[in-house]
């Protein structure tokens, strides 16, 4: 309904306007659904995931409509991994990005790892108070399948560090149907 027109009763939200930073493991640079709204800051070359990531955030649909990203007209940063966090006091300042979009983690397999507040937590704890306009968010792992006892089943599963800083939001995948999915990190 965000992207949906106004004659519908949707909102027709397309993400005119807004700069969205992407933590991710390369650089889209070569896909068409980026043209003339990606600003190349990743050293990386391309990779599927950051693309795919990248494409869930703002692809316009060009190749696929279905494909059609969740902000389809934002411009977007592409920076690898943390480097979008650390340059982002000089990527507010000098494009006004507002929203950061993180699908990597510290410790990927370790229980004891899971949900722990640790350094990167607080200096991104640290950052919402000196950036408050700026939003990250986390995907909050794939280490759903992982048993953590004395914990429930795909309990106590959600990354820790960046994850489970106080100040961002971390997020699951689900399916086209709205179930998680078995691997996602978010507690069920």
């Amino acid at each position: 309904m965000l992207g949906a027109p106004i004659s519908v009763g949707g909102k027709n939200l397309k993400g005119s306007g807004v700069v969205v930073g992407i933590g991710e493991d390369g650089d889209p640079q070569q896909h068409l659904d980026f043209t003339k709204r990606l600003i190349s800051r990743a050293a990386g070359g391309y990779s599927f995931h950051g693309t795919h990531v990248t494409g869930i955030v703002g692809g316009a649909g060009i190749r696929n409509e279905l494909r059609t990203g969740f902000a389809p007209k934002s411009t977007i940063i592409s920076q690898i991994f943390s480097n979008i966090l650390v340059n982002a006091p000089a990527y507010v300042t000098d494009y006004g990005m507002v929203i950061t979009n993180n699908s990597y983690g510290n410790n990927l397999s370790e229980c004891s790892s899971f949900g722990v507040y640790d350094l990167y937590s607080r200096i991104l704890d640290e950052q919402a108070f000196s950036l408050p306009n700026l939003q990250n968010v986390f995907a909050a792992g794939n280490s759903g399948n992982f048993k953590c006892p004395p914990m429930q089943d795909s309990f106590r599963t959600v990354l820790g560090g960046y994850q489970s800083a106080k100040n961002v939001i971390s997020v699951g995948n689900a399916d086209p149907d709205r179930r998680i999915f078995e691997q996602s990190s978010a507690d069920r």
